[in-house]
C-alpha cells in the first residue's frame, strides 16, 4: 500500500538537504533516519509528531531523563513505531549528544567537520557515512550504521545535493 502524500511529507522533501542548525533539531533528524531504517520514509515522516511527542520534542535535556517507565509509556503511544531498540537507542543518542556538549564542542561542531561545498558521488557519501558512522559509535551513538549516518548527514546539508 502506498503512502499517502501529506504536508509533512512534502515539507520533509523541501528541507530535505537544507542545512539544518542546533543538537535539538539534529537530534529530531538523527532520530527520523533511525527509525526510518528498514521503512518507508514517507510513512516515518507522517510518524514526526507521535516520535515529537513521544521524545518530549526532541528536547535533549528532557530525553536523557527517561527510565524504562517512558519507554514503555512511548510503546503504548497510538501509531507509534513499536520498535523498543529504536526507542532505546533514540535515549541512548541523547545522551551521546549531551556527553559531546558537555566535552568540548556540541553536536553541531562535531558534524562540522564533515561540511563539503561540493555535490559528492554517492561512493564518496559512502565513506564520509562510514568514517562518521564510526565515530558516532566511539562516542556512544546506536543506530547509526554507515548508510543510515550517509542519509542524515544529507538530510542536514553536510554536502549539496544533486537535484
Amino acid at each position: 500500500m502506498a503512502v499517502k502524500e501529506t504536508k509533512l511529507v512534502e515539507g520533509y522533501h523541501e528541507m530535505f538537504g537544507q542545512p539544518l542548525h542546533g543538537d535539538n533539531a539534529l537530534f529530531e533528524r538523527l532520530t527520523i533516519q533511525v527509525f526510518q531504517a528498514g521503512l518507508n520514509w514517507k510513512m516515518v515522516v507522517n510518524k514526526l509528531p507521535i516520535l515529537q511527542q513521544a521524545f518530549a520534542n526532541f528536547a535533549i535535556e528532557k530525553v536523557v531523563q527517561f527510565d524504562e517507565n517512558e519507554v514503555q509509556q512511548i510503546m503504548m503511544l497510538p501509531g507509534m513505531i513499536h520498535n523498543v531498540k529504536k526507542i532505546r537507542g533514540t535515549i541512548q543518542n541523547a545522551h551521546a549528544i549531551q556527553q559531546l556538549s558537555q566535552q568540548d564542542e556540541g553536536f553541531e561542531q562535531f558534524l562540522s567537520h564533515y561540511r563539503q561545498h561540493t555535490p559528492l558521488s554517492h561512493e564518496a557519501q559512502l565513506q564520509i557515512g562510514t568514517e562518521v558512522a564510526k565515530k558516532l559509535h566511539q562516542r556512544g551513538f546506536t543506530f547509526t550504521g554507515p548508510e543510515t549516518t550517509r542519509v542524515f548527514l544529507a538530510s542536514i546539508g553536510t554536502w549539496p545535493l544533486m537535484r
